[in-house]
């Protein structure tokens, strides 16, 4: 279903409001959409209309191919955003280049992964477009710090063992050291944590963490791409997840789960999609996805390792 044509990178994207695929006289319209986690499922069925009837889409560089191919033939695709050791467009670039489709005529998506007000500056935009004049409105989408412990099986809250979470960011550009102040903050007084964009300082993380007195063997597990085809799981401890993620050559991006919720995966198995997820217990710690085959009896599966084996060899 894809539609990869209408992807592709522009060298200088604030130009292309001047291109726009539709010129009227009457103002457009912008709608900002969360496309989800990434499993292009998880899309809002209102996401998909919006996408299927924009202009043009304005599309962070993390969402998929996939998602974009529910695109209108002849719609105008352009990724904007920040691509990890590349390019980066600025958000006054972004603000700029909304109100001149809007103002062009065209109808305008935003399109934003996971869900646009969580942390993913969607309130500024919709400030900046309302102060213009420029019609706008938001179709929320599922977000991974949401999806991804539930695609595991971790229930963020759970009767008798969490009552609340807190959803973080490790990023501060302005003060780097109140970020963590608030992760430690937040740590202390919720059941179950969730921490965005935080591998980049997960060692200082976990350090804050264990000299704030949270315990040794609090259960955390890390989620590399959650929810997509490439998704990739390491977990441990306060201990040893640090060493774990490593090993695993885990990186951006990805979700921090902390709390004894975490410890459920290993005792509860999930299905996802065509995909049933077995976990022995804690100790083991890599996952192995089990791929039922199409059109076989059930009880055939197809074995994949996602990671390696721990040092110890103590597999299935």
């Amino acid at each position: 279903h894809t539609r990869t044509q209408h992807s592709r990178k522009r060298d200088d994207p604030s130009q292309d409001a001047d291109n726009c695929p539709r010129t009227r006289s009457k103002r457009g319209s912008v709608t900002l959409v969360g496309a989800g986690p990434g499993d292009p499922r998880l899309l809002t069925v209102g996401g998909l209309r919006a996408l299927e009837q924009a202009d043009v889409i304005l599309s962070d560089r993390l969402v998929s191919d996939e998602i974009l191919g529910f695109a209108r033939p002849g719609a105008q695709i352009v990724r904007i955003g920040k691509e990890p050791g590349g390019s980066h467009t600025s958000q006054h670039t972004i603000n700029t280049m909304l109100r001149g489709f809007a103002l062009s005529g065209a109808r305008v998506v935003r399109l934003k992964g996971g869900d646009p007000f969580v942390f993913g500056r969607g309130g500024e935009e919709i400030a900046y477009l309302r102060g213009e004049g420029i019609s706008c409105d938001v179709i929320p989408g599922v977000s991974s710090a949401i999806a991804v412990p539930g695609a595991l099986g971790i229930p963020l809250t759970h009767r008798g063992l969490s009552r609340s979470f807190a959803v973080v960011t490790a990023r501060d550009n302005e003060d780097p050291d109140a970020a963590l102040t608030r992760i430690v903050s937040a740590a202390q007084a919720v059941d179950a944590l969730v921490i965005m964009m935080g591998m980049t300082r997960l060692a200082e993380i976990i350090d804050a963490l264990v000299q704030a007195g949270l315990p040794h063997d609090r259960p955390v597990a890390v989620v590399q791409w959650g929810t997509t085809p490439r998704q990739r799981v390491a977990s441990g401890t306060l201990t040893n997840i640090v060493a774990r993620v490593k090993e695993a050559e885990l990186g951006p991006p990805a979700v921090i789960l902390i709390g004894d919720v975490v410890s459920l995966r290993a005792q509860l198995d999930t299905i996802t999609g065509n995909s049933l997820h077995l976990y022995r217990d804690t100790n083991f710690w890599f996952e192995t996805t089990f791929t039922l085959l199409a059109g076989t009896d059930p009880k055939q599966l197809r074995a994949t390792i996602k990671n390696s084996p721990p040092p110890n060899n103590n597999t299935l």
